[in-house]
């Protein structure tokens, strides 16, 4: 095993320094917040890898029950270190140095930990892995909505202010409505099937927006998620910063939308994403105007 180099030695001081102040007794700092790299920097000084420029990665659990196994990683560039362990209770009390030295065969160099460090080992993992479970859920709802975006079709000139928002509605409406027939159709890949869910684009703000009803089909039925409803939909938009808008106009036929407004990275997919409006002859038909627009759930 190679010897850490002086350079790497002051290299993880600066970054136990970077962490914060050491504590009163022990070696390592007080537990940072719940930031990925703060968590991850932390625990490979825990871990203490004898290679030089290798960080901890990804800690992988398949439940939260201390008699089933898990996994953590390390990398070094490309290259990754893997290291299994039977129980998740391996990692957790006074026997922790010598398990983690033990499954990685002394790749890990673990130092003496107090008894509080020991705990706070744990506690980094848990939180290490909520983080990420989290940072997950977010790049799922944003890959949906690049699928989305990637099959959308731009509609503009017109505007949602007040003094053009009936005609911006009616004109959405007498697109026509991608729904869950449009949806299994283009999944299955049938040809000549040219609706696509509409991305609208306003004239005036340069705002650009979805419709709720087609963003719902959209991801239900081509990207899968089948087991949100509306409203779990739009929570989990909201959390990465794509809020739901209801806009209605009161000139017959009273056209009401509740509508997703795209961020600006969204917008900035789409432009570079965007489909060539096909000829008006190869869309489908819309199906005639009756009463109200009723896509406001």
């Amino acid at each position: 095993m190679a010897e850490i180099s002086t350079d790497e030695v002051a290299r993880r001081r600066r970054q136990r320094d970077g962490l914060g102040k050491a504590r009163p007794r022990g070696v390592l700092p007080y537990l940072p917040d719940d930031d990925l790299d703060l968590l991850r920097q932390w625990l490979t000084l825990a871990f203490h890898p004898m290679l030089p420029g290798v960080e901890f990665e990804v800690f992988d659990r398949s439940s939260v029950r201390k008699t089933d196994p898990c996994v953590v990683r390390f990398r070094n560039g490309r290259e990754r270190h893997t290291f299994r362990f039977d129980r998740q209770a391996d990692l957790q009390g006074a026997g922790l140095r010598a398990a983690v030295v033990g499954a990685s065969s002394g790749f890990l160099n673990m130092p003496h930990l107090t008894a509080t460090e020991i705990e706070d080992v744990w506690v980094a993992l848990c939180r290490l892995a909520r983080v990420m479970t989290e940072h997950d859920a977010l790049d799922e709802a944003t890959n949906w909505l690049h699928n989305l975006l990637d099959e959308s079709r731009p509609l503009a000139g017109h505007t949602l202010a007040s003094d053009g928002r009936h005609n911006a509605l009616m004109a959405m409406r007498a697109q026509g409505q991608f729904t869950r027939r449009d949806a299994e159709r283009l999944v299955k890949g049938e040809e000549g099937w040219m609706r696509r869910p509409i991305r609208f684009v306003d004239e005036q703000s340069g705002a650009q927006w979805l419709r709720s009803s087609e963003t719902y089909a959209f991801v239900c039925f081509v990207c899968g998620a089948r087991g949100l409803d509306r409203n779990g939909l739009k929570a989990r938009l909201s959390e990465i910063e794509v809020e739901a808008q209801r806009f209605e106009a009161y000139q017959p036929p009273h056209p009401k939308l509740m509508l997703y407004r795209l961020t600006e990275p969204l917008v900035e997919y789409a432009e570079s994403a965007s489909l060539t409006p096909p000829p008006a002859a190869s869309v489908a038909p819309a199906k005639p105007a009756q009463g109200r627009l009723e896509d406001q759930k």
